[in-house]
C-alpha cells in the first residue's frame, strides 16, 4: 500500500510537470526567457557598433526592447540609452537628442548614474550638431542654442564629478565647446571633424528644420534652409 501511495504520488509530481512549466513558461519563464533572447539582441547590437554598422545597433537594441518586460525597467533604461546613442551615429542627430532628453529627465532622480551618462551623450551630440550646422552655414541664432545646452551640461557634469581626473576631462568639453563659439568659420572649415562624429552621410544638412526621420533635403553646404531650424525649434525638434 505504502508502494503503491509512492507510485501515485511520483506519477501525480510528473504529470504536473508539463502544466508548471507552462506556467513557468508564461509567467516568470517569459520574463527569463526575454532577457536571454534580449542579452543575444544587446551582443548583436554591440557587434554591430563596433563595426559601425549603426542601422544594424538600431535594429538590435530596439529588438532588446521588444524582447524586455517591463519588470525589466532599469536594464531597459540602460539599453534605450545606447540606442539613442546609436540612432545619432546614424545620422538622426535630433532624433537621439530627444530620447537622451528623455532620459535625463526621467532619470535624474531615480538613476543619478544613468542620467550623468545620458547628459553627457547630450552634450557630445549638440556639440557635434553645432559644428555640423556651422559649417552648412547656419546663423548664430540657430547654432548658438546648441553650445549654450552643451556648455550646460559639461559644467554640470563637472561640478558633480568627485574624480578630479573625470571633472577635468568635463571642464575641458566646456572649453572646447567655448573655442567652437569664437573660432571663425574660415578657420572650422580647415579643421576636421572632431572624433566621433555622427556619421551624417543619410543627413548632410543637420539643422533640425532640414531632417526628417533621418533623411534631408540635400547637403547643406551647397543649399540651405535657413528657415528651417526655427520652424523646427518650435514643434520641439530642435532645442
Amino acid at each position: 500500500m505504502k508502494f503503491d501511495m509512492t507510485k501515485k504520488v511520483l506519477w501525480i509530481a510528473w504529470a504536473l510537470i508539463p502544466v508548471l512549466f507552462i506556467a513557468w513558461y508564461f509567467g516568470p519563464g517569459q520574463d527569463s526567457l526575454g532577457r536571454y533572447q534580449a542579452g543575444q539582441s544587446i551582443r548583436q547590437a554591440t557587434a554591430a557598433a563596433g563595426d559601425l554598422q549603426w542601422q544594424e545597433a538600431v535594429d538590435a537594441y530596439t529588438e532588446a526592447l521588444e524582447q524586455l518586460s517591463d519588470s525589466d525597467e532599469q536594464l531597459r533604461q540602460y539599453v534605450e540609452l545606447e540606442r539613442a546613442n546609436a540612432i545619432i551615429q546614424n545620422g538622426e542627430i535630433w532624433k537621439g537628442i530627444s530620447q537622451l532628453d528623455t532620459i535625463v529627465e526621467e532619470c535624474g532622480q531615480s538613476d543619478p548614474e544613468l542620467a550623468r551618462a545620458a547628459r553627457s551623450s547630450v552634450g557630445m551630440a549638440r556639440y557635434y550638431a553645432a559644428w555640423l550646422m556651422r559649417l552648412e552655414g547656419a546663423t548664430p541664432e540657430e547654432w548658438k542654442p546648441e553650445t549654450e545646452i552643451a556648455r550646460q551640461h559639461f559644467k554640470l557634469l563637472a561640478s558633480m564629478e568627485s574624480d578630479p581626473t573625470a571633472s577635468d576631462a568635463f571642464r575641458k568639453n566646456v572649453e572646447s565647446v567655448i573655442r567652437l563659439e569664437q573660432m571663425d568659420l574660415s578657420e572650422l572649415k580647415m579643421l576636421p571633424l572632431p572624433g566621433n562624429c555622427p556619421n551624417c552621410k543619410n543627413c548632410k544638412d543637420t539643422r533640425p528644420g532640414n531632417c526628417k526621420n533621418g533623411q534631408c533635403k540635400g547637403d547643406g553646404r551647397q543649399k540651405i534652409n535657413k528657415s528651417g531650424a526655427g520652424a523646427a525649434r518650435k514643434n520641439g525638434a530642435g532645442s
